[in-house]
This record gives C-alpha cells, structure tokens and sequence, in this order.
C-alpha cells in the first residue's frame, strides 16, 4: 500500500501502532517511517515524497503544542491523509485547522489507518 509517517515522541505509542499494523508491516503493505522531534520530522518528510499517510502529535516532543506550523508546511505539498492525533482534544481541533484532514484518539489510531488503506478506491 504506502508508507507512513508517524510524527510521534512517545516510542512506547509508536511500537503499540507498529504492534498492531504489524501483518501489514511483514506482508509488505506499510512502511513505517517515524521522527520524535520537529527537525526530524522536516527532515524525513523532505526526503520522502511517497508517503500515504501522515500521523502528526500536537507536541513532538513534550506537552506544549508545538506542531501546527510544522502541519500547515506539509499541508502546501501534501495531498494524502493527514491524521492529527493527540490525547488532547483541543490540540486535535487545531490541528485539523492546520491541515490535517483526520483526527484520532492514539489508542484507535492502528484501526483507523487499516480503514484507509483498505478501502475501496472505487467505492
């Protein structure tokens, strides 16, 4: 299917996210690419103009929000869906104001990308 890019500073999320895409993962369907902080995350998706979908945190790292500049810069090229995730609701609101088209509650985040990459493009 794609690649995705998790923009995320809590590992022990990210390896919860990969435990459970993980079939998708070993067949070869999702490439998971990840960066825990704002350098990183302009970085990564500078070098990789393929992904499918883009899970961005409010506050990478720590628990201010920090993010929505860093949404609304790849929202100008990127055309794929963006989720906002965030454990607090205002942060998500915001960030869908930024750019993200999506948002998500962390723990439902795995079941939601499985929704987008297995939907009927034709449907």
């Amino acid at each position: 299917m794609g690649k995705i890019f998790f923009i995320e500073d809590d590992i022990s999320m990210i390896n919860f996210w990969k435990l459970v895409l993980k079939s998708e993962i070993i067949q070869g369907k999702l490439t998971v690419v990840t960066a825990m902080n704002l350098e990183e995350a302009e970085r990564k998706f500078l070098e990789n103009h393929d992904f499918a979908i883009i899970v961005i945190d409010g506050c990478v790292p720590g628990r201010q929000l920090n993010t929505l500049p860093l949404a609304k810069k790849i929202r100008k090229s990127f055309l794929g869906d963006m989720i906002a995730v965030s454990s607090i609701d205002e942060y998500r609101k915001l960030l869908l104001q930024a750019g993200c088209n999506l948002d998500c509650e962390k723990e439902k985040l795995p079941w939601l990308i499985l929704k987008l990459i297995n939907k009927d493009p034709g449907a």
